[in-house]
């Protein structure tokens, strides 16, 4: 069924004659890599914003139930209610401005940089063209650094913001289950 072919014995390595040219292309694989994940990261935020926009409307909707809770007698079981909505309220807040700071441009960066859009905005095009590939690496690995920063500030305000928002939703719950019903 399965024949063996003969293969002819494979060739003695021989060392280059030529050192291999510097790697470039590694600093703008980094760039290719690591740009995306600011915009995966924007697309989540705006996703969590957009269910704190509910959790706010929702929230707002309350105004009616807090008013009947403060004209009548405050129990325990009312000042329960209004803590958790209060604790609510204030962790919206918080997940609000830890998204605005998520969001918020970064747009400085301590080295320039040909891929940097503010540095490429008024930088003069000869230099840019005349650049050495060498350099060219070197501008790259610095954006690719920047956007890392960018994204780690990210998805860190990111995280902060998803914790302050799950405890809102939580208390937001918890004044559904407390409130009397009139």
């Amino acid at each position: 069924m399965f024949r063996c072919r003969a293969q002819a014995p494979a060739p003695d390595p021989q060392p280059p004659s030529r050192p291999p040219a510097p790697y470039t292309d590694d600093a703008y694989l980094a760039l290719q890599t690591i740009a995306p994940l600011a915009n995966n990261a924007d697309t989540k935020i705006g996703l969590l914003a957009a269910a704190l926009a509910i959790l706010a409307g929702g929230a707002v909707r309350q105004r009616t139930k807090v008013a009947a809770l403060w004209l009548g007698d405050l129990g325990v079981r009312e000042v329960v209610a209004l803590g958790l909505l209060t604790v609510c309220a204030t962790a919206l807040v918080a997940a609000g401005l830890w998204l605005f700071r998520a969001l918020r441009p970064r747009l400085t960066s301590g080295q320039p940089s040909r891929f940097a859009f503010p540095h490429l905005a008024d930088a003069d095009l000869d230099e840019l063209v005349a650049a050495s590939p060498a350099q060219a690496r070197r501008e790259a690995w610095i954006q690719a650094q920047s956007i890392s920063v960018i994204v780690r500030a990210k998805y860190r305000h990111f995280s902060r913001a998803l914790q302050a928002s799950i405890v809102s939703g939580a208390a937001f719950v918890g004044w559904l289950l407390v409130v009397p019903t009139p």
